[in-house]
């Protein structure tokens, strides 16, 4: 024996104290890393670093802060959402069985403008985000703006939509809605929507979230193959339609709900 570290024990005990180092990334706790986003090894004769898994989930959470739904998973959250009348009760277990159904992929909650469509739906994005699923939002009135205006440029209009077709969460906010009160979409609305709609419908693993004032008959009369893709994706178990009712405003607290059929 004399004494001496050997090189592997010297560069074994370089990982563990660079390990055992805290670090500074926040959005989320991992107790893996100590929030470094990296941990290091001693393979095959030198150090290697190993990127944490947690990474996923901050890169999530870093392209939800910079697309605008890093503000709504802040507020809009399953916790946070109020419960004080049956028809609220109703809806936040709709959106808690759906999280907890591993055979579901689609959410549409449509209808009665003030009824926490925006809030639950932020919360189910922001649950799935969480668990590391890359995660696209999407507000229809300014998306689908910009998209259109490319539709004469290949390039950026590919550049544009792909991402909104391949992640693995997609939420549509406010389907159709083009400002103020619904209006029956355009042409140039249906295509796209239906270009996003069907290449999703296609791809079964992939989640697909979707708020509108439109409700269930007013999306059945716009267009039908949307209709029925979403009526299919969702099992209709997870379709919800809150009928028009000055009394269903989340925002105002009214009360009572019910679901059109």
């Amino acid at each position: 024996m004399t004494g001496y570290l050997s090189y592997e024990e010297i560069q074994k005990n370089s990982c563990k104290a660079y390990n055992e180092r805290p670090g500074e990334l926040t959005g989320i706790d991992c107790p893996v890393c100590k929030n470094r986003g990296n941990f290091r090894e001693y393979k095959g004769g030198e150090i290697v670093t190993v990127e944490c898994s947690c990474m996923a989930t901050r890169r999530s959470l870093w392209r939800a802060q910079k697309s605008g739904l890093g503000e709504l998973i802040d507020r809009c959250t399953l916790e946070s959402f109020k419960v004080g009348s049956p028809w609220q009760e109703a809806i936040k277990q709709k959106a808690i069985d759906f999280l907890a159904d591993g055979s579901a992929r689609w959410f549409y909650f449509g209808g009665q403008p003030g009824a926490g469509k925006t809030h639950i739906c932020a919360a189910i994005a922001g649950e799935l985000l969480k668990a590391g699923l890359y995660t696209r939002y999407m507000m229809w009135r300014d998306d689908s703006t910009r998209i259109k205006a490319a539709v004469t440029d290949p390039t950026e209009y590919k550049r544009l939509v792909d991402p909104l077709k391949s992640a693995d969460v997609l939420y549509i906010d406010d389907l159709f809605k083009s400002g103020g009160k619904w209006q029956r979409p355009s042409a140039g609305d249906i295509n796209l929507a239906f270009e996003i709609i069907n290449s999703r419908y296609n791809s079964r693993e992939k989640y697909t979230i979707i708020s509108s004032e439109c409700s269930w008959r007013q999306l059945l009369d716009a267009d039908e193959a949307i209709a029925s893709r979403i009526a299919e994706r969702t099992q209709k178990k997870y379709l919800l339609s809150v009928s028009p009712d000055a009394t269903k405003n989340y925002r105002t607290g009214g009360e009572g709900f019910c679901l059109e059929s």
